[in-house]
């Protein structure tokens, strides 16, 4: 039984001993690997010198001193003259090649905007003539008008010559009505007068177009606004002779009737020479 037991005891030491040397082995085999892997080795390789490259420093050349230039002036201020490279050929060769001149867009001419012709005003805009009081070249005394200077208020805001109508065509713009708290220019009837030197007369029925002269009015009346008026008078078939424009103004505040009529003054006086407008107030046409 001794024997038995010495030799169990001797088996256990050896498989001690065994482990442990297996374990001594991996740790020199993982050392070994680490030191292949990461060592530096190349201390170790003989190199060629004809194949080993010599990289030498390169000095930076000396600074030398700058002339200072002052903006404005080719001159240096200090230092010695630096040539100029253009005087090269080889160097001004490849300056010009290397500072390409720039091209210059052509500037393209304005487009004139050209000014519309100003036309003609055609006949379906003339103011027709009325024969209500009297035919063409009845006197003002026959119509009934009566001529006053006191009781109208008026104005004239325009007064045209259509120069593509050849001056045969005088182009009105204003407002009338009597001063009369009675009146209403809803209910009233407004005419262009024209008069000849012995007060013959022509009607004209002007076109009413309540606001045209941008007037506030402050008269007597109301409906004031409906007194304004536009009209367009054709003086083509116009004897040759001096002429006066007027409005003529006809309402019924009561129980009859009245009639008045104003002269806008001699500024508006026109005369005429073959159908054509040589003058207004005095002053020849041009």
């Amino acid at each position: 039984m001794s024997g038995f037991g010495i030799r169990k005891h001797n088996a256990g030491r050896a498989i001690v001993r065994f482990l442990i040397g297996l374990f001594v082995i991996a740790v020199c085999v993982l050392v070994l690997y680490e030191f292949v892997l990461n060592g530096d080795f190349s201390s170790l390789i003989e190199r060629s010198p004809a194949k080993t490259p010599v990289i030498s420093a390169i000095n930076p050349p000396e600074e030398t001193n700058r002339p200072e230039i002052i903006k404005g002036s080719d001159k240096p201020v200090s230092g010695e003259e630096n040539e100029n490279p253009l005087d090269d050929p080889d160097n001004a060769g490849s300056m010009a090649q290397s500072t390409p001149e720039p091209t210059l867009e052509p500037t393209a001419e304005p487009t004139a905007t050209p000014t519309p012709a100003p036309t003609p005003i055609p006949e379906s805009e003339f103011s027709q003539i009325i024969t209500e009081f009297g035919e063409v070249g009845t006197s003002i005394k026959k119509t009934d008008f009566k001529v006053i200077d006191d009781k109208i208020k008026n104005c004239l805001t325009a007064f045209e010559l259509s120069a593509p109508n050849d001056y045969k065509v005088i182009s009105l713009t204003g407002w009338a009505y009597p001063d009369d708290e009675r009146f209403d220019g809803s209910k009233c009837s407004i005419y262009i007068v024209i008069l000849d030197s012995k007060g013959a007369t022509r009607f004209y029925q002007p076109a009413i177009v309540s606001g045209v002269t941008g007037t506030v009015h402050e008269g007597k009346g109301k409906n004031l606004n409906m007194c304004e008026f536009m009209a367009t008078i054709d003086v083509s078939d116009y004897e040759n002779g001096d002429y006066q424009i007027g409005v003529g103004i006809m309402y019924k505040p009561g129980s009859t009737w009245r009639k008045y009529a104003y002269t806008f003054g001699a500024a508006y006086n026109f005369t005429t020479v073959d159908g054509v407008v040589t003058a207004v107030g005095g002053v020849e046409v041009s």
